[in-house]
């Protein structure tokens, strides 16, 4: 069964993939969310957290999880949201930990009998099956963002910056008009900006 574990700053963030949230869950997926807010950190402060206080329960999370497939904020943070932005660098980096870990294991480790417990049994199909764990970010095209600053929809700054939006040829993934980027597939990094062809599933 398919997993994914969407990692966010505030619960709110949630509604900008509420599509692909239902989808998943239609399909039989097992969708999971962690929000920084729920390990004690206020919200507004994020970015001003030292390296390492969120990457660390970030990674514990996924590797309790282990999920085939993680997705967050993509370097915009959306809105320029600082504590968005904050959140796509920690859970980068905690799935880099993460994807290295799962290679390490699917190269060096040996399944002697068979387990009890659901996640050494999850473990032992993402071992033996050699998945490759993928990380997607959540995105706004950079021409619906024109759009909406244009027809008034959008301000035009937002957290004192200008909004951009992601370039229309580094979105890889649609669902439900719910934009998406590859951005790591195992500990393989995805080059954005270079896609040929644009999917509708994860």
């Amino acid at each position: 069964m398919k997993k994914l574990l969407i990692v966010f700053a505030h619960p709110d963030d949630e509604m900008l993939v509420g599509g692909t949230i239902a989808r998943y869950k239609k399909m039989g997926c097992q969708v999971d969310l962690v929000f920084a807010t729920s390990f004690g950190y206020s919200e507004g402060k994020l970015s001003t957290l030292t390296p390492g206080t969120l990457e660390d329960p970030i990674y514990k999370a996924i590797e309790r999880e282990l999920p085939n497939i993680v997705i967050s904020f993509d370097k915009t943070g959306i809105n320029n949201d600082p504590d968005h932005i904050k959140i796509c660098y920690a859970t980068t980096y905690a799935f880099q930990k993460y994807a290295s870990w799962l290679e390490g294991l699917q190269k060096k480790f040996r399944i002697y009998g068979s387990y009890e417990e659901q996640w050494f049994r999850r473990l032992e199909v993402m071992i033996t099956k050699k998945e490759e764990p993928k990380l997607y970010y959540v995105c706004i095209p950079a021409n619906t963002v024109a759009r909406s600053v244009g027809r008034g929809e959008l301000p035009k700054e937002s957290f004192d910056k200008p909004w951009r939006g992601t370039p229309d040829d580094e979105i890889t993934t649609i669902i439900n008009e719910e934009y998406f980027i590859l951005r790591r597939e195992g500990t393989k990094e995805y080059f954005m900006g270079k896609n040929d062809s644009v999917g509708d599933r994860l």
